[in-house]
């Protein structure tokens, strides 16, 4: 840090630079009669280190939110600004909207022109972004090629055309080649009519998104119930790879370590308590369960709790759960508002569950389902947690 201080004449600057210089104090005064001396100067100086403590606050906070390559905002400030903007717009009674976008056959470009160029590309489509969010909002990386952009106090009709526009900027601005241009897939949803949380929100958008990417890309989609059938995100890492280093780390490792355990020479129910205990580790439920179906109609139940290391292999589960989710393909995520819940005992609060299904199949025979759960006092489950599960499920299909 470095200061220069006027005492008038510009000429008679203290030109001294100081090493790691990160800018400098400048006053002026056009008074004939001004407080300009030694000790006021002196005292210039003393906030010397109060100012570089504030810019380098800032520099901070800059590297800790933006994203280096697109200039974008990263995914965790992006998700806690989305936050709050929908905490204003249920106080204030308005509507806020959201866009989800992806570059379309982003995989190709790395594969056949480098990820030199790929990175390129990010780059231009995040300017654009941004050049938009400027005007209307704010826009974050929320995947490798995904992009998640927030637009408080816009209806869907207007976010519908702003989405149109980015998409018609970047298919004539930016180019793989002259004649190939880049295009992105987009998905819209919209608070209250589409959602009323965040991960609500956030997963139709990403529906919608899908949409796009199936009904032949280069389009932007408006969710709607004809199209929420399917809970299969497109990016299908979603909730294994996160941007968090040391989650995404345990992730990985803990799927090795199912795989692993699967060419070892375990028993059946063995190789179960190392799935159930791999569902509660990863999910932070308070138990997992396992209802493996026989084509006489008997069932056998593998169940786990947190903090056990033994399978109850006579629980009973939710026939309800069992009748509703045997014979779909798909599963769902969710809080069972409707089972009469118990009561905590410290708070006397009703202890509803928040639960996710997901099927097991061998082809196309039902072989049963997967069942975690957790108190809604502790958390809630949302769609990465899901999607997590979904993916294990093919392992236990496997295993049963």
């Amino acid at each position: 840090m470095f200061e220069k201080i006027s005492a008038g004449d510009q000429s008679a600057f203290d030109d001294t630079i100081y090493e790691n210089e990160i800018g400098y104090i400048y006053l002026e005064s056009s008074k004939v009669l001004n407080n300009f001396n030694d000790e006021n100067f002196e005292k210039c100086r003393l906030m010397v280190n109060l100012v570089k403590a504030v810019l380098e606050n800032y520099r901070l906070k800059i590297l800790s939110t933006v994203d280096k390559l697109t200039g974008v905002y990263l995914r965790k400030y992006t998700e806690e600004r989305f936050s709050a903007e929908l905490m204003k717009a249920r106080r204030d009674n308005h509507e806020l909207s959201v866009i989800m976008c992806d570059i379309d056959k982003f995989k190709h470009v790395n594969d056949t022109y480098g990820h030199l160029k790929g990175d390129e590309i990010l780059r231009q489509i995040g300017a654009i972004l941004n050049e938009f969010a400027l005007n209307y909002g704010f826009v974050g990386r929320y995947g490798g090629e995904e992009f998640f952009m927030v637009l408080p106090k816009m209806s869907l009709s207007e976010t519908y055309n702003i989405s149109e526009a980015i998409r018609r900027q970047v298919q004539e601005e930016i180019r793989v080649e002259a004649r190939k241009p880049v295009t992105i897939s987009l998905g819209i949803s919209s608070y209250p009519h589409h959602g009323l949380s965040e991960e609500a929100l956030i997963e139709n958008a990403d529906k919608a998104l899908y949409y796009s990417k199936n009904t032949g890309r280069n389009k932007s989609t408006k969710w709607s119930k004809e199209i929420s059938g399917d809970h299969y995100r497109f990016n299908r890492l979603a909730g294994i790879l996160t941007g968090n280093s040391a989650v995404d780390a345990t992730n990985m490792q803990s799927i090795v370590e199912i795989i692993s355990m699967l060419k070892q020479k375990l028993d059946k129910n063995g190789k179960l308590l190392k799935v159930l205990e791999n569902l509660i580790d990863i999910t932070k439920a308070d138990m997992a369960y396992i209802v493996e179906c026989h084509e006489n109609g008997d069932y056998n139940t593998y169940m786990k709790e947190r903090g056990t290391h033994t399978m109850n292999m006579g629980y009973e589960p939710n026939k309800e759960l069992v009748e509703q989710f045997i014979n779909s393909k798909t599963g769902d995520y969710f809080v069972n508002w409707d089972a009469i819940p118990e009561t905590d005992q410290g708070d006397k609060m009703p202890n509803w569950k928040s639960i996710i299904v997901s099927p097991l199949f061998n082809g196309e025979r039902s072989k049963g389902i997967v069942v975690v759960e957790v108190p809604i006092i502790e958390r809630e489950f949302d769609f990465n947690n899901y999607n997590y599960v979904n993916l294990m499920s093919g392992l236990i299909s496997a295993i049963i």
